[in-house]
């Protein structure tokens, strides 16, 4: 029976599965900001999530790029 493990996958996929799980906090930003019901907080959740996904963009690209090379 083949067993899948962790270890076997590139480490180019590991870091994209991880990077994929992080990401994932991004909605527990914006469900926290929402569940209150505020209009500036609302806003202040996507403003959050902006700047999370603006740093996170460029931190991707250049271990990607370190990756690839």
């Amino acid at each position: 029976m083949f067993e899948f493990t962790f270890g076997m996958v590139a480490i180019r996929i590991k870091i994209i599965i991880v990077f994929t799980i992080i990401r994932l906090t991004i909605f527990g930003i914006l469900l926290m900001r929402w569940g209150s019901n505020r209009k500036y907080a609302i806003l202040g959740g996507h403003r959050a999530v902006a700047q999370v996904i603006s740093y996170e963009v460029c931190i991707f690209i250049l271990i990607l790029a370190l990756t690839f090379i």
